[in-house]
């Protein structure tokens, strides 16, 4: 059933971007175990590249791999019972109508919660929604609007295409280890010669060399997660609506607009958010009655 509804969310129109970012990662590792030019081995190599990309993928969509990205995200179990009381109540309100609109969603979905000041939450994984400390200063029917746009996100699979990214990124890390490891080797000379002249400019412009692909691919990579996320993030506001929370969420993105999280792969993501504006906008179209005047 998983699989099933998994695939059937990975061809929505919305998620080409992180498609087609997927198979460039794939590609990338082409230029550089490509001993030929037989059309046999460069399709194979593709397959198992392919192959790869998918089994790191199923790892990382395993119980194992979403403990791990709990830990990269700083997600941490509530110990406090007072934040327990206030949270706990909210999260299964909203959890019990995002499972009637959509059966589909796993019934063990946990709530974590993180240190940051920001108030903001997050979903990863599967069974992973994450509040941060800062999002208890909020009215609580705002804090539920915003878990309402998480379970949207798990609702549509989103957060499994986060793990996607992920496993992509660790593609080019290996990818790019490689060009670093030959781009080394071919400028050690040059690297000597500008230390002679100038320990400091040699440094730096040795530092360019090796650091610029890896920046250069990461920009090239946000611009098609960027297509995708813009219209994950409306389909997730939508969510929330049908739930109730339009006008709650709508006020609730007013009140956090240009407070970005500063948590690792969550912080880069969110710079491809659509405008706050824009967002407010469309949930007021969906029926929302919120006035900020």
């Amino acid at each position: 059933m998983y699989l099933v509804s998994f695939l059937k969310n990975l061809k929505k129109k919305s998620n080409w971007g992180i498609i087609v970012y997927m198979l460039l990662n794939c590609l990338l590792f082409l230029p550089l175990f490509q001993s030929g030019t037989n059309l046999r081995e460069t399709l194979s190599l593709i397959f198992f590249c392919v192959l790869f990309y998918l089994i790191s993928l199923a790892a990382m969509l395993s119980p194992l791999g979403e403990f791990i990205l709990r830990l990269r995200t700083g997600s941490r179990p509530i110990k406090r019972r007072d934040l327990e009381r206030k949270l706990r109540p909210l999260f299964d309100n909203v959890y019990q109508k995002a499972k009637i609109k959509d059966p589909t969603l796993p019934g063990n979905i946990k709530l974590f919660i993180h240190k940051s000041p920001i108030p903001n939450a997050f979903a990863v994984g599967r069974k992973t929604v994450c509040v941060t400390q800062g999002l208890l200063d909020i009215p609580e029917d705002e804090i539920e609007a915003i878990l309402a746009h998480e379970f949207g996100h798990l609702s549509h699979k989103d957060t499994d295409f986060l793990l996607a990214i992920t496993v992509g990124n660790i593609f080019v890390n290996i990818a790019l280890w490689f060009i670093r490891l030959i781009w080394i080797i071919l400028t050690i000379p040059l690297g000597i010669v500008l230390k002679m002249l100038s320990e400091d400019v040699g440094e730096k412009l040795h530092g360019v060399i090796i650091q610029f692909p890896v920046w250069a691919w990461t920009r090239f990579g946000l611009l098609f997660i960027q297509a995708s996320s813009r219209q994950n993030e409306f389909e997730a506001d939508r969510f929330a609506a049908d739930l109730g929370y339009g006008s709650e969420l709508a006020s609730a993105l007013d009140r956090v607009a240009g407070q970005s999280p500063d948590i690792g792969i969550l912080k880069a993501m969110y710079s491809t958010h659509p405008d706050t504006d824009e967002r407010i906008g469309r949930l007021q179209d969906l029926g929302a009655e919120y006035v900020a005047y």
